[in-house]
């Protein structure tokens, strides 16, 4: 099942499409159920830049230095709290990155990505193949367009040995499809799995527990019908998302956003007039 057809994460600015920030979806159909999108940019400064939101994805982001110089890559995985990226003046003038959909990053790592939630660190200690690959594209390619034709052979190339385990994508259709609205008793149950086993299984995929992952895609869920759907209803996403009321929706919202719900929809609405970027 491609579960990239059901479920579709939104960052923060979801209609930013600009000098600063470009993004482009795998343009081969092997790659869409697991490539979230290939990206490109500078880092962004002032007030509100890089406002990071618990996506669900994880990202390979590679650095490039001033004048051919220095490229770090880092992986910025899963997290479950809102932040603000930063670089530092001068040390960094572009970037280039592939988003992993929540269930697809582990297929790519050569180890475990356990305790990977919430941290930042150098991408070769799980991705040291595709790191290589992605480094040698950017040193030997200038467009966005050609880095990306390119990273998409890359990753088909290691997509090939996958082996991809059916109890894992079995777990994560049932999260997926139940919109993250499953109790963890219920998820086990209709995984076959027992919830140690289950927990087991997220923790070596995302590095978050079964628990943290379902809330995490519920409140992707709210914020995509939010700032999507012109006739979005507050007691209609209660309703549909299992909440005990509006107020529980609004909490569990702004504990992920660090912002209300109102805000967050208005602020990225602001940014879609400004970039015109389209609808995700």
């Amino acid at each position: 099942m491609d579960l990239s057809r059901l479920y579709h994460p939104l960052t923060a600015t979801p209609f930013q499409n600009d000098l600063l920030y470009r993004e482009a979806a795998p343009s081969h159909a092997l790659l869409r159920p697991w490539i979230r999108c290939l990206w490109g940019g500078v880092p962004r400064t002032g007030p509100g830049a890089g406002a990071v939101i618990p996506d669900t994805c994880s990202d390979i982001i590679l650095r490039i230095g001033r004048q051919g110089g220095r490229i770090t890559a880092d992986y910025c995985a899963l997290n479950d709290r809102p932040f603000f990226s930063s670089c530092p003046p001068d040390q960094t003038v572009e970037l280039f990155a592939v988003r992993f959909y929540p269930w697809a990053a582990s297929l790519f790592a050569q180890d475990s990505l356990r305790d990977s939630l919430n941290r930042l660190y150098d991408a070769r200690q799980h991705f040291p193949a595709l790191v290589r690959a992605l480094t040698r594209i950017v040193l030997e390619t200038d467009s966005f367009d050609e880095r990306c034709s390119r990273a998409e052979e890359a990753l088909l190339s290691l997509l090939s040995g996958v082996r991809i385990r059916p109890e894992w994508m079995n777990a994560m259709a049932e999260l997926v499809q139940n919109e993250g609205c499953l109790r963890m008793s219920e998820l086990a149950l209709r995984s076959q799995l027992s919830t140690r086993q289950l927990e087991r299984l997220f923790l070596e995929h995302t590095g978050a527990s079964p628990k943290k992952l379902s809330d995490l895609i519920r409140y992707q869920c709210v914020w995509r019908d939010a700032v999507t759907s012109p006739r979005f209803d507050v007691q209609d996403a209660v309703e549909r998302y299992g909440y005990a009321d509006q107020s529980h929706l609004l909490r569990h919202f702004r504990r992920f956003h660090a912002s209300t719900l109102s805000q967050a929809v208005a602020s990225a609405r602001a940014g879609f007039v400004l970039s015109g970027g389209p609808c995700p």
